[in-house]
């Protein structure tokens, strides 16, 4: 089985998110949809640093005192 394991809390305005994608064949396709300014952008730019390897710069932009977490995880089983 092959998954994604997000946590986030306090990243880019996404107060807290915790989820696990499910990538086999039967689920191999995972969409977001949802309403504007509901997180699409933010869940983008933290999986930005990740790619770019900068995970020490993801923040949360408003309230920049709040300490933040954000944890990936894939799992290949």
């Amino acid at each position: 089985m092959n998954e994604l394991t997000v946590e986030l809390k306090n990243c880019y305005g996404i107060q807290k998110l915790d989820k696990v994608f499910n990538f086999t064949t039967e689920y191999n396709v995972n969409v977001i949809y949802a309403k504007n300014g509901l997180m699409k952008t933010s869940f983008t730019k933290v999986f930005k640093k990740f790619q770019d390897g900068k995970e020490t710069d993801i923040k949360d932009v408003i309230f920049v005192t709040i300490q933040h977490k954000r944890k990936k995880q894939r799992r290949v089983v």
